[in-house]
């Protein structure tokens, strides 16, 4: 048996590929943008192989069987979120009766590989970190549940704390509990519902507080009314639905009324 083997030169390919947008494999990622490039030819070689056989009429035939292969290698790139992008590069052989078939051949070859796997790895990537986005969103709504939780609570024992002080008369520096001036009222009744270290009149309460927009307001913050001129004279405590319960003045006793001008600001206690 006779062998010739013939060897071809090196054919670069340099080319640029841009493939459509894939749907990425898991539902937390969005379709995945795929770009092949740097698609290259290694090696380009045919090899010819002559068997000679011996008939039975003892006569010589040959027969040529002729084979090209070729090598090429892509590099893709996958991005199935903004955040996971993947670069996959990957190397195939391919044989073909004729060199183009087997360049066609090798090129597809190797993109739709690299793509695959690209795209796989951009989707895993993404599938990951959509799990850290839930696990931390969790935590977020949980963190979020117990204040609203928490507040609930508190804003329940404010509101029964100053419902049962109703009707007491109003005393210019009384601090109760037969008794009570406006801050001596408000001290009062957030005092039993956990809150301490206020100070004792409405204008220190309002420099000592963290103060919050109108539209923020919650059940147990302080309403502090006055002007810029004569700065707070007047503190109530937020009791929901646009209503403060206050100890209103001389003559008058403690109520739950509406908030009566727009001049008030608001002084968060918790």
């Amino acid at each position: 048996m006779l062998k010739h083997t013939l060897n071809r030169s090196r054919m670069p390919l340099g080319a640029l590929v841009t493939a459509a947008a894939l749907a990425a494999g898991a539902s937390s990622a969005a379709a995945s943008d795929v770009t092949v490039d740097n698609v290259d030819t290694a090696v380009a070689t045919e090899t010819a192989t002559v068997t000679v056989a011996q008939t039975r009429a003892d006569t010589e035939t040959a027969t040529a069987h002729l084979t090209r292969t070729v090598r090429a290698t892509a590099t893709a790139r996958a991005k199935a979120t903004r955040q996971a992008t993947r670069k996959v590069t990957v190397t195939v052989t391919r044989a073909a009766d004729s060199p183009s078939g087997a360049h066609a051949e090798a090129e597809q070859a190797a993109r739709a590989t690299a793509r695959l796997q690209a795209t796989r790895a951009a989707t895993s990537a993404a599938g990951s970190a959509a799990a850290r986005a839930a696990h931390v969103s969790a935590a977020r709504k949980a963190r979020s549940s117990a204040n609203r939780l928490a507040h609930h609570g508190f804003a329940t024992t404010v509101l029964r704390h100053a419902a049962a002080l109703k009707g007491r008369p109003y005393r210019l520096g009384a601090d109760g509990p037969r008794a009570f001036d406006c801050s001596g009222y408000v001290r009062y009744v957030l005092r039993a519902a956990g809150v301490s270290g206020l100070p004792r009149t409405s204008a220190a309460m309002s420099r000592a507080l963290t103060h919050v927009r109108k539209s923020s307001r919650q059940i147990g913050d302080l309403i502090l009314f006055g002007s810029r001129r004569h700065g707070v004279t007047h503190v109530g405590i937020y009791a929901g639905h646009g209503t403060i319960w206050h100890a209103p003045g001389t003559g008058r006793r403690v109520t739950r009324a509406p908030i009566w001008t727009s001049h008030y600001a608001v002084a968060r206690t918790v």
